[in-house]
């Protein structure tokens, strides 16, 4: 019995590791893409005000806009930053607010994988579809959806497995 408690904790710690990581990553590559979103179109519209074209610059910005709103939402999602009404919910005893919550979450967990599900198949239906300026498929930049939908989904689950659903503003 000893061997597989011991074996569950060390497969929770490596997932946990593994999921920091996963996060680290995500920040990093968040704030990269961010900052070649900004230098494009600065630099493409500053160009196109002397005259000078660089219209690949404003499909490289509109592949990373996907990405960037997807791994900020997860992001947001994961700090427990994104926007919500509590104002009613806050009427009601903690045990019904909690429940309430569990419920929110298993709404967005539905929809995230409707997201998902359309999100692959709008990736694969792309496939051969290309950008304009640059040799490159749309798929890279309609990946963003069903990825960016399974990252908010497992940051969910996470939370949901932890009993961790109530608000920032609501934590003790």
């Amino acid at each position: 019995m000893e061997f597989f408690l011991t074996s569950g904790v060390i497969k929770i710690k490596k997932i946990s590791e593994i999921n920091n990581k996963l996060v680290y990553f995500q920040e990093k590559f968040g704030k990269l893409i961010f900052a070649v979103i900004i230098v494009l179109v600065f630099s493409s519209a500053l160009l196109r005000f002397v005259g000078i074209s660089i219209a690949w610059s404003m499909e490289i910005a509109q592949l990373f806009f996907g990405w960037i709103t997807f791994i900020g939402a997860d992001l947001a999602l994961r700090q427990k930053e994104h926007i919500g009404i509590e104002i009613i919910v806050n009427f009601f005893p903690d045990k019904l607010e909690k429940i309430i919550y569990y419920f929110h979450y298993i709404i967005m967990i539905v929809f995230l994988s409707f997201i998902m599900y359309y999100g692959f198949d709008l990736t694969i239906s792309n496939w051969s579809r290309s950008f304009n300026t640059i040799n490159l498929s749309y798929s890279y930049a309609t990946m963003s959806v069903p990825i960016g939908s399974l990252l908010m989904l497992r940051t969910i689950v996470e939370r949901l497995i932890k009993g961790n659903v109530l608000p920032k503003s609501q934590e003790k």
